[in-house]
């Protein structure tokens, strides 16, 4: 920071938990008083309900912020988050939250009505999986929300790693089973460091609490811990910059001047500049730092900072927007909520906000920025209906994906969760089918169909994305019925792939995956997604290593072609992973089509097509038989001769790989002086090169592609125009791209 500072005094405190666990009522007991006088008042106030007769209480929505002075601890910032799993898409906004402190409730015990109505507590031991279940969830949303690695990508220092501590509440109706409940407590504690040791700080101690009771031995040993804690973590600090004491002392008057109290980027920056000059980079971090310690939000876009957007009242937007736009039926404070429907009207929106602002088209405006909803269509003569995401009730049908006999090329891809301990964050496949969404839409081609679980694309061709009920795989599928339309599948594909990649990174930064290449015959045989076989990476590269070019499906029994799984010409698993090592029959469709027409050009010194099939140890007879065969066919000789030298270095590589195995010896030869054996695209940029062929044109269009497979281009979409929608238009931006032409 670039100027002296102030002591930072404030802390981030989340309590998180499924409903009903007793986190607003911990919650209001810890901000109760300890002095004698308030004792008093509270041992007469604190009475715990009896089993079976909880207090009719108002459920917290969304997330209900407050900067608060907690007794025996000191100023927090506390986030008290709901544990209804609609709020699930908001709270992963929040959730990643750098020197946070997470409390995660759970009940150790409860009760059920037996079948004469008599109230009986279900013991510990009765519960324990099930909350154990629930405590899994809330570690698995941390771990996914915050990320797993420190800037310079090694593991995270246990200072550095978000600090959860477990609480078992309605330890007032476990005072007969107090051991058998210690016992559970510290069983679950145990179970959880030791899953979650690599990537939370679990505090050792159990906890189980009379939540109602601002005053008991655990509470007070839950004070202490946070007491120290929060000490950790300011003296870890830096200081509060005087720009933050600004922005804070100027936040009043800005919230009077503005109808919603977000500000864009530009606009606070400009508000800022009123105050005092400060460079762009400077007042980036304050803001953060400002974010980091809840006074404001700081919503940054990943893609460009224009987009950023400062909310600065953060209950407004957490509590009094996200609450009454995705409550149910039991938020009785609401007396106006969305329906759960799949498509809400601008009336049905506009009547959930009419008491909170009369700008709802801001707030509309603002939500779309947030990838929450999106209109229908655009239109600025009437208006839209909307899709809400994360309120879609129903999930997509087997019919809605049904075999076709007409459908003959199908391509996938899984993104799926690296180990046990992994899940996606429950907001990441909301902004996914919104982003897919928008687009789509851009290329005049809206999703056909859209669930809780799946997004059906037409795009030419079909596209299905569909997420897995646990959260942990997104199973990716295109088809269509001919050759000719590989192309767009790959399109598609790829235009999919990066949202995905995209998102994940944004919403569950903590989560480690893997992609997979789904199994071409599985699809075929429409098996249904979640159970379609999948490849690993590793094992397609081993196929093309070892020259076999195929692999196994153990499950069901067969192999298939890793080129009937990943396109040549198209697919850059390859190119990516090996780069100038991987074989020639990888290079993209583009750069190949545009290093054919070179070299099919008959020159006078022969310095096309056939000496470059004499450094491939292909023969004169067999070049003059695939010049023949490529004149009768209307092909091209060189993409003949280059199919040939492929195919020639797989053949060595399986009979060198069956001799090792069967014992025998002899070395695998790759190149001599005179001879590239093997079909690698940097031995073909050495051969176009070399001192006889001096094809200098040739070697710099292979140069070409890889400067473009490695500048990670965008793919542009949001900046092509409504009228790009024809597949030809479509199919030239992506040439421009690299991603090449179909020649089938």
């Amino acid at each position: 920071m670039q100027q002296p500072g102030v002591p930072r005094e404030t802390v981030k405190l989340f309590i998180c938990g499924h409903e009903g666990a007793g986190k607003s009522t911990l919650k209001e007991s810890l901000q109760r008083s300890s002095t004698w006088w308030s004792l008093l008042f509270s041992n007469k106030n604190e009475k715990s309900p009896n089993p079976g007769k909880d207090k009719i209480y108002e459920h917290t929505a969304g997330i209900d912020v407050t900067s608060v002075e907690i007794p025996g601890v000191g100023k927090v910032s506390l986030w008290d988050c709901a544990g209804q799993s609609e709020f699930y898409v908001t709270h992963n906004m929040f959730l990643g939250a750098e020197n946070a402190t997470f409390i995660l409730v759970y009940k150790i015990i409860d009760w059920e009505k037996d079948e004469h109505g008599t109230v009986k507590l279900k013991r510990p031991t009765d519960i324990k999986e099930k909350e154990k279940e629930k405590i899994d969830y809330w570690l698995r949303f941390i771990k996914a929300t915050n990320k797993s690695t420190a800037e310079n990508g090694k593991s995270l220092s246990e200072d550095d790693k978000p600090t959860v501590i477990l609480v078992a509440s309605r330890g007032d109706w476990a005072q007969d089973y107090m051991e058998e409940a210690n016992g559970v407590a510290a069983e679950i504690v145990s179970e959880a460091k030791e899953k979650f040791k690599d990537y939370l700080n679990i505090h050792d101690e159990t906890f189980v609490i009379d939540c109602h009771k601002s005053q008991n031995d655990d509470m007070t040993r839950l004070r202490k811990f946070l007491k120290e804690r929060r000490s950790v973590i300011l003296q870890r600090s830096e200081d509060l910059p005087n720009l933050c004491e600004e922005i804070l002392k100027a936040r009043d008057e800005w919230l009077k001047e503005t109808r919603l109290p977000v500000l864009p980027w530009s606009e606070y920056v400009a508000k800022v500049r009123k105050i005092v000059h400060v460079e762009d980079k400077f007042l980036q971090n304050a803001t953060k730092y400002l974010n980091h310690i809840g006074e404001l939000l700081y919503i940054s876009d990943s893609t460009r900072t224009e987009k950023d957007v400062v909310v600065l009242n953060p209950q407004w937007l957490c509590n009094k927007i996200f609450g009454p736009m995705l409550a149910n039926d039991i938020f009785y404070q609401y007396p106006v909520k969305l329906k759960r429907q799949n498509i809400y009207s601008r009336q049905d929106i506009d009547n959930v906000f009419k008491d909170i602002t009369k700008d709802t088209s801001s707030l509309i405006n603002l939500l779309q920025e947030f990838e929450l909803l999106y209109p229908l269509e655009e239109s600025t003569t009437k208006q839209s209906d909307y899709v809400i995401p994360g309120l879609l009730k129903d999930e997509m049908l087997p019919s809605q994906w049904e075999r076709s006999n007409h459908k003959q090329i199908y391509y996938g891809r899984c993104f799926q969760c690296s180990n046990s301990i992994d899940t996606f964050s429950s907001g990441f496949f909301p902004r996914l089918q919104t982003r897919l969404y928008h687009h789509l839409r851009v290329l005049n081609r809206p999703p056909s169909g859209l669930w809780r679980n799946g997004i059906k694309l037409s795009y030419g061709v079909e596209g299905l994305v569909y997420i897995t009920q646990d959260l942990r795989a997104v199973h990716v599928c295109v088809r269509a019925q001919h050759e000719n339309q590989i192309q767009e599948c790959y399109q598609l594909l790829e235009l999919i792939s990066k949202d995905i990649r995209d998102i994940l990174g944004e919403m569950s930064p903590g989560t480690t995956w893997e992609q997979r290449i789904l199994s071409a015959n599985s699809l075929r045989e429409h098996v249904h997604p979640k159970e379609v076989y999948s490849y690993s990476l590793q094992q397609i590269v081993d196929a093309d290593d070892n020259g076999s070019l195929r692999v196994y499906n153990d499950k069901d029994g067969y192999e298939e072609k890793i080129t009937d799984l990943v396109c040549p010409g198209f697919d850059t698993t390859f190119l990516n992973e090996k780069e100038r090592k991987c074989d020639v029959r990888w290079m993209l469709h583009k750069s190949r089509r545009d290093l054919v027409r070179l070299m099919d050009v008959i020159q006078p010194l022969g310095k096309d097509y056939r000496l470059m099939a004499e450094y491939m140890n292909i023969g004169n007879t067999e070049v003059q038989s695939l010049a023949t065969e490529a004149r009768i066919h209307r092909k091209s000789p060189t993409d003949l001769i280059m199919k040939e030298w492929s195919n020639n270095w797989a053949k060595s590589k399986c009979q060198y790989y069956q001799r090792i195995q069967f014992g025998g010896n002899g070395p695998l030869l790759k190149k001599t002086k005179d001879v590239y054996y093997e079909s690698s695209i940097e031995n073909h940029q050495e051969l176009l090169n070399n001192d006889e062929m001096q094809r200098h044109d040739a070697y710099m269009i292979i140069e070409g592609m890889f400067d473009e497979l490695f500048d990670e281009m965008p793919l542009k979409l949001m900046q092509w125009n409504d009228s790009c929608s024809s597949i030809d238009a479509i199919a030239g931006e992506f040439v421009a791209l690299g991603i090449g032409e179909c020649n089938t």
